[in-house]
C-alpha cells in the first residue's frame, strides 16, 4: 500500500551582478542544493543472505532463509556550485570569460524497515552503502568579432577537469570502489556571412567531450570489469542558411557528427529502470534540419514547421548475447554477432513537427501542434522485432491573459494532450538471449511503454 517514490530538494542561491563600466560587467553566483529521497516497495520470497547479506532468521524455533520484506533504497546528497562570468563589449569586439566549480557529495544506501520473519534485523541496518564524490572545474573564453556589416567570426575554448570517486558496495554487493580523472579541451569556431537584411549563411566546427555518469560507471566497474566505460569525443561540422523576410522564415542546417567511443544505449535496463550504456568505437550522426514559418493572415494566423532527416550509424559493431542453461537459471556463456553497419538505438531517421497558431486578440491565443517521430530500434542490432513503429501525436492549447487589478496579471492555459487519442509507444527496452544446445534460435525480450490517451491540464500563472 505504501509503494512510493519521492525526492525532496532544498536550494539556496546567492546572485551578484556588477557593471564596472559601459564595456565591462561581472556576474557571480553561489548555490547549494540539499537533496534526500527514497523509494519503497514490497518483495516476496527474498533470500535474506544472497539478496541482503543477513543471516537466516530463527523465529519460534523455525529457521527462515527466505522472507517477504519491505525494502527502502535511499539517497542523500549535497551539491555546491560557484561560477563567475565576465563580459566585455566594445567597438566590434564581444568577449566573455568565466569559470564554474561544482562539488557533489552523495550517499546511496538501503534499509529493510519490515521483514515478515525477523529475529534481529533492525529497521536501520544498512544492507548496502556506497558514496560518490564528483568535482568539476570548467573554464572558458569566447571571442566574437564583427569585421563589417557582412562578416563576423567567433571562437570558443573550454577546459573541463573532472575528478570522480566512488567507494562501497552496490545493492547487489558489487564493489564500486574506483577513481576516474577526465581532462577535456573543447574548442569551437565559426563564421557568419550576412548577404543582406533577409539572408545569412554560417559555418562552424566544434569538438566536445562527455564523461560517463555515475550510473554508467557503477554498472561498468562492478565485479572487476576491465572494460569499463570510456568518455566520448565528438567533432561536429555544421553549415547553414537562414531567411527572414516580411514575416516569412526559413532555414536549413546540415550537420555531421563524427564520434569516437560514443556512449549509446544497449536497450537493456537495470533493476531500477536505468538505461544501460556501452561505448561504440566508430559511429556518426548526420542529417539536415529544415524549418519554415509562414504568416497566413497578417500576424493573427501563422504556420510553422520543422523536420530533421538523419542517418545515425555504427560501423563494425559487435553484439553480445547471453547463453542460458535449459532452465533459464544461469548464464553459461556468451555468443556474438558482428554488423558492418547498423543503426544507433533510439535514433529515428525522421523527426518533424508542425504548429498552427491563431491570435485573434492580443490576450487570446490558440495553438495546434502535430509531431511525427519515425521508427526507432530498441538496441543496436537493427532488428525489426526489437523496434518501435513510427507515430504521430497532436496537442492543442488555449491561452488567455487578463489583468484583474492594476498590480498584476493572470495567465490561464488549457492544454489538451494527445488530441486524437492515438494509441502509441514512445519508449521501451529489449534484450536477446539463447539457450544451450538449441542451435542459433534467439529469444527476444521486449518491453514497451504505452503513452497516455487524451488528457487535459490547466495552468494558472499569477504575475505581480
Amino acid at each position: 500500500e505504501n509503494e512510493t517514490d519521492n525526492y525532496t530538494s532544498n536550494i539556496a542561491q546567492l546572485l551578484f551582478t556588477r557593471k564596472l563600466s559601459d564595456a565591462l560587467s561581472v556576474n557571480a553566483n553561489l548555490s547549494y542544493n540539499r537533496g534526500f529521497g527514497y523509494y519503497e516497495n514490497w518483495k516476496s520470497g527474498q533470500n535474506l543472505t544472497s539478496k541482503f547479506g543477513f543471516e537466516p532468521q530463527v523465529v519460534d524455533g523455525v529457521t527462515y532463509e527466505t522472507s517477504d520484506v519491505i525494502r527502502q533504497k535511499l539517497m542523500e546528497n549535497d551539491f555546491y556550485v560557484a561560477n563567475v562570468l565576465i563580459n566585455y563589449l566594445k567597438d566590434n569586439w564581444k568577449l566573455q570569460s568565466g569559470g564554474l566549480y561544482s562539488f557533489y557529495d552523495g550517499d546511496h544506501f538501503g534499509y529493510l524497515p519490515w521483514v515478515k520473519y525477523n529475529q534481529n534485523i533492525g529497521a536501520k541496518d544498512k544492507w548496502y552503502d556506497n558514496k560518490t564524490q564528483k568535482q568539476d572545474l570548467n573554464v572558458f573564453v569566447k571571442a566574437e568579432y564583427q569585421l563589417n556589416e557582412q562578416w563576423s567570426f567567433f571562437a570558443v575554448l573550454q577546459g573541463r577537469f573532472v575528478n570522480f570517486e566512488m567507494s562501497g558496495l552496490d545493492d547487489d554487493f558489487g564493489d564500486l570502489t574506483m577513481k576516474r580523472n577526465y581532462n577535456f579541451i573543447n574548442p569551437k569556431a565559426g563564421i557568419f556571412y550576412t548577404l543582406n537584411d533577409n539572408h545569412s549563411l554560417y559555418a562552424s566546427v566544434a569538438m566536445s567531450n562527455r564523461e560517463p555518469l555515475r550510473a554508467d560507471l557503477k554498472d561498468a566497474v562492478k565485479w572487476g570489469s576491465k572494460a569499463g566505460i570510456l568518455p566520448e569525443r565528438m567533432i561536429d561540422y555544421e553549415l547553414g542558411y537562414k531567411l527572414n523576410q516580411h514575416g516569412y522564415t526559413a532555414g536549413a542546417n546540415f550537420y555531421f557528427m563524427d564520434y569516437n567511443n560514443q556512449m549509446v544505449q544497449t536497450g537493456k535496463l537495470t533493476d531500477v529502470g536505468y538505461k544501460l550504456m556501452e561505448n561504440v568505437k566508430d559511429s556518426y550522426r548526420t542529417g539536415i534540419e529544415l524549418e519554415l514559418g509562414v504568416p497566413i493572415v497578417n500576424n493573427e494566423l501563422r504556420f510553422d514547421a520543422n523536420v530533421t532527416l538523419s542517418q545515425n550509424k555504427i560501423n563494425n559493431y559487435t553484439a553480445y548475447y547471453d547463453v542460458y542453461d535449459e532452465n533459464w537459471d544461469e548464464v553459461l556463456d556468451q555468443t556474438t554477432e558482428v554488423f558492418n553497419s547498423t543503426n544507433i538505438s533510439f535514433s529515428p531517421n525522421v523527426v518533424s513537427s508542425g504548429i498552427v497558431s491563431y491570435q485573434p486578440l492580443s490576450n487570446l491565443g490558440f495553438r495546434l501542434i502535430g509531431k511525427y517521430v519515425g521508427k526507432q530500434y530498441l538496441d543496436n542490432t537493427s532488428d525489426d522485432e526489437k523496434s518501435i513503429p513510427a507515430y504521430f501525436v497532436s496537442n492543442a492549447s488555449v491561452n488567455y491573459s487578463f489583468k484583474p487589478m492594476t498590480w498584476g496579471a493572470i495567465d490561464l492555459d488549457l492544454f489538451v494532450n494527445n488530441l486524437l487519442g492515438t494509441e502509441y509507444v514512445a519508449n521501451g527496452y529489449a534484450s536477446t538471449s539463447l539457450v544451450i544446445n538449441t542451435g542459433d534460435t534467439r529469444y527476444h525480450y521486449v518491453g514497451l511503454y504505452p503513452q497516455a490517451p487524451r488528457n487535459f491540464m490547466v495552468r494558472m500563472t499569477v504575475k505581480f
